[in-house]
């Protein structure tokens, strides 16, 4: 409901800084959930902050790429886009 009166009002801005907010929370938890299985069926450890680095810049790198996918390959965008979707 909040969306539509944003959107109603002309918000922009606020629309799409509430979009990349929550693109990037869901990147981060989808990213860790499945680094997690990945770690798990290879039976490989790895220390924590490396963990967290890697979902840190998969999160990143996946709302730039779909934000701001000036000179970015499509296949990256595309990959985030289905990542996301998933």
């Amino acid at each position: 409901f909040l969306v539509v009166i944003l959107y109603k009002f002309r918000c922009i801005k606020l629309l799409t800084g509430y979009m990349i907010l929550s693109s990037s929370i869901l990147l981060g938890y989808l990213g860790m959930i499945m680094l997690k299985q990945a770690i798990e069926i290879s039976s490989t450890t790895i220390d924590q902050l490396t963990f967290y680095f890697i979902i840190y810049n998969f999160a990143i790198v996946g709302v730039i790429s779909i934000f701001y996918s000036k000179g970015i390959p499509q296949i990256i965008t595309q990959g985030y886009l289905v990542a996301t979707s998933v």
